[in-house]
């Protein structure tokens, strides 16, 4: 035990389809002190599917992972990557960005939330990722370099701060309502140690 931190040890059992009378149980306790931890289902009937739109680098994977441990339903993406088509409570998206595009059932969506982060924080986040991508590491692994960061920084950044203020406009103008249609998070505050 070094610097008052406590090693727990925690059994986590996931299962697969689980679900009790349509509803999801976001864990059970264990009596051993685990939990168990049930996987996302499809959408039974008809929903509303919303996007989830962030500017790369603002938290789309967490955002991803959070509504499907919220919602208990299946989250998918604007290139579809997991095979889940329209049975989705959310899209992922990161349009107008070049790394996101809309689907095409696109006119069928009418609402977004959308995820805001400090540009100063989101676009070295980007950068971040494509350093894991260019170099075969796995996403969300490691910072680059500082001289790749400073690298990149000076050849694209003002490009990127261009985008980001396009994507702002861009979802800032989609949905007219902003509480029922359009609801905006701040990344910094969903990841902030006492309000997240």
């Amino acid at each position: 035990n070094g610097g008052g931190r406590v090693a727990v040890e925690t059994t986590v059992n996931l299962q697969e389809g689980e679900s009790e009378g349509g509803r999801r149980r976001l864990s059970v306790a264990l009596p051993n002190g685990g939990c168990d931890i049930t996987w996302p289902q499809p959408p039974q009937g008809a929903i509303q599917t919303a996007y989830a739109a962030s500017y790369p680098g603002c938290g789309a994977r967490m955002t991803w992972n959070l509504i499907e441990a919220l919602t208990g339903l299946w989250t998918g993406d604007d290139w579809d990557n997991n095979h889940r088509g329209k049975r989705v409570v959310s899209v992922k998206t990161h349009y107008p960005h070049d790394a996101g595009k809309l689907v095409s059932w696109d006119n069928e969506i009418k609402r977004a939330l959308v995820i805001i982060r400090n540009p100063m924080g989101a676009i070295p986040s980007f950068f971040n990722h494509i350093y894991e991508i260019k170099n075969h590491l796995p996403i969300h692994s490691e910072r680059a370099p500082v001289e790749a960061w400073v690298e990149w920084r000076d050849k694209f950044a003002e490009n990127q701060v261009m985008k980001y203020g396009k994507f702002v406009d861009y979802w800032m103008e989609r949905f007219d309502k902003f509480n029922k249609d359009r609801p905006i998070f701040s990344y910094e505050a969903l990841t902030d140690d006492i309000q997240g």
